[in-house]
Order: structure tokens, then sequence, then C-alpha cells
């Protein structure tokens, strides 16, 4: 897996296409994506010919039901290369979206995201190992957390838990870590450096869709 790939909601219709000739994948942010219309969704499709492959699908769970799996029935079968899965959501929307990208041939990224909290504090790592095996025992292909972390304490030892359980798993690595925060640049420096895969970043400084989001040139440098 080759890093970073780019997140890409607001502005979409401009960014898409150069992105996807520059970047070795791209997040598409649906959720966050404006209104996709039929004839929005036809332009998109016209942006995404011959780079389907390199597209991973992300609606950010908020209990919206109905409306994204509508979306994704009519981009998924494009053979998109990833679905992001979210863990947040009812066992029985995560069931319809993962069978409806095996259907496609389609691998899925189970994704849990720990947003800033007034503790500040972050998941143990045992309750993170936990919901691996959850995700793996329900056929996820990856697996994804996002963690908004307050010291580098709190990132050096999610980091290391991340490596650490990558390593029971033999051949490709299947768990990666995104810190957000003031953290969020050195630890995906370090990400990419570690082969985790899917390593997550903005087109632009003004246009990051988590909290610290490096841009991709940042990451490159």
């Amino acid at each position: 897996m080759k890093n970073p790939g780019v997140s890409i909601g607001k502005g979409w219709n401009s960014l898409l296409t150069g992105w996807l000739t520059r970047a070795p994948w791209v997040e598409l942010r649906l959720d966050l994506m404006e209104d996709l219309t039929p004839v929005a969704l036809v332009a998109l499709r016209m942006r995404c010919l011959g780079n389907e492959h390199k597209i991973m699908l992300t609606w950010s769970w908020a209990g919206e039901g109905e409306q994204p799996l509508a979306l994704f029935r009519e981009i998924i079968p494009w053979e998109v290369g990833w679905v992001d899965v979210p863990m947040e959501a009812p066992a029985d929307y995560r069931m319809e979206l993962a069978s409806l990208a095996g259907e496609w041939g389609v691998r899925t990224v189970y994704s849990r995201h720990y947003f800033a909290n007034p503790q500040q504090t972050v998941p143990c790592v045992e309750q993170l190992s936990r919901q691996v095996r959850e995700a793996f025992a329900e056929g996820a292909g990856y697996v994804k957390f996002a963690v908004y972390t307050w010291t580098k304490e709190q990132t050096e030892q999610l980091l290391e838990w991340c490596e650490g359980i990558n390593e029971e798993f033999s051949g490709e690595k299947r768990i990666t870590l995104m810190i957000m925060g003031e953290y969020a640049l050195i630890s995906r420096r370090i990400a990419i450096e570690k082969e985790f895969p899917f390593v997550y970043s903005a087109p632009g400084a003004d246009s990051a869709t988590a909290p610290g989001q490096p841009t991709f040139q940042e990451l490159l440098q």
C-alpha cells in the first residue's frame, strides 16, 4: 500500500481529477461532498473513469441509515478499491454495506473514530485490540482507528500498539492508526515509515477532513 492518500470532501468537483493522478489513492468523503444529485453523480463517474480502483468511499456515521446506503448502491458497482464501514453504525447497516462491497469484490476498511473529549483521555489498547478482532471476525479487510491525543506519551503508546498488533497478523499489514490533533503530522510520518496501511492527508491546508490532518505535501517532506 503506497501512502499518503488524500481525503476529499468539499470542492471535489475541482480537486478530484488532479488528485487521482497525483495520489496513490483517494478517499471520497461522501458525507462532506456537495449535493450528489443524479447530474453530479454522472460528473463524478466521468472524473473517476480509469481510476476507480484508487478510490475509497466513506460516509462518516451519524445515524443516517438508508440515505448513504442508497448512494453506496449507486457507486460501489463502479468497482472502487475500498469501502469504509463505520464500526459505530448498527450491525445491520455494517453487514449490508459489507455485503454490497463483497458482491463487487471491493475490500472493506472497518473504522472507528475517537474525537476530543473533555476528560482528555484516549481508548485503552485492550479496547482497541478487542475491536480489531471483532472487526476481522465480521469480515473486515482492514481496520482503521482515528484517535485524538493530548500528549506525546498517549501518541507513542498508541503507535507502539498499532505496530505490535500488525505483527500478530502474517503477511500484509491490515491495521492503521491516524492520530488527530497536535501530534497528527509527526505520527502520520511515523505511520508511513512503519508501513501502516492507509495514511490519510488533506489536499491543502484549508481542506482538512479531520482535526490536525496534515497536507499531502507535508507528509512528503
